[in-house]
């Protein structure tokens, strides 16, 4: 009897052992392996996020320092407005003697000087202009100098246009267009 009382024991605790092998298998692929895919997916996921969220990150991090850079550019803008751009007011009085301090110091003849205001409804920048016209007469390294001085001093101006051609007495002659740009 102890030996039957055994071998039921043993087919008892195989059987027992077989059904905990099968329980544990049925529950890896009832539970485990489907919260296993979900992890993957989930982690997929996340990558995906990463990756979308690089760029991103990189722009959100570049317009901070643009932020935080800003208010010393705009004391900058303002240093800048204030030493190189004149007041509507005294733009043509600027503008002229600018013209004619050059003109002297260049050793050229002014033979005519004209300015024209931008219109008002035409400008959506911060700045308007005043288009300065010159004819100039005079040796060509004189004319040379006169416009570099002007494109080159302390006032805000742009050449627009500039053409040589030979005056009445038969020397070079300057025409030049040029923009000062000035605070509305």
């Amino acid at each position: 009897m102890n030996m039957t009382r055994r071998k039921l024991a043993t087919r008892i605790l195989e059987g027992l052992a077989v059904t905990l092998v099968l329980l544990d298998i049925a529950i890896y692929f009832a539970v485990l392996r489907p919260l296993q895919e979900r992890v993957q997916d989930e982690q997929a996921r996340q990558r995906q996020a990463r990756a979308t969220l690089a760029p991103v990150q990189k722009t959100v991090d570049r317009l901070q320092k643009y932020a935080s850079e800003l208010p010393t550019a705009d004391g900058q803008i303002g240093q800048f407005l204030e030493k190189h751009v004149p007041k509507r007011k005294s733009a043509y009085s600027t503008a002229d003697s600018l013209v004619a301090k050059l003109a002297e110091k260049s050793g050229v003849q002014l033979t005519a000087v004209g300015y024209k205001q931008e219109p008002e409804h035409k400008n959506p920048n911060p700045l308007r202009w005043l288009r300065i016209e010159v004819i100039a007469d005079g040796d060509f390294r004189n004319l040379m100098d006169f416009a570099y001085q002007l494109e080159s001093g302390d006032d805000f101006l742009l050449i627009r246009n500039v053409a040589f051609d030979i005056g009445d007495k038969g020397q070079p002659s300057l025409r030049l267009a040029a923009d000062l740009y000035v605070e509305p």
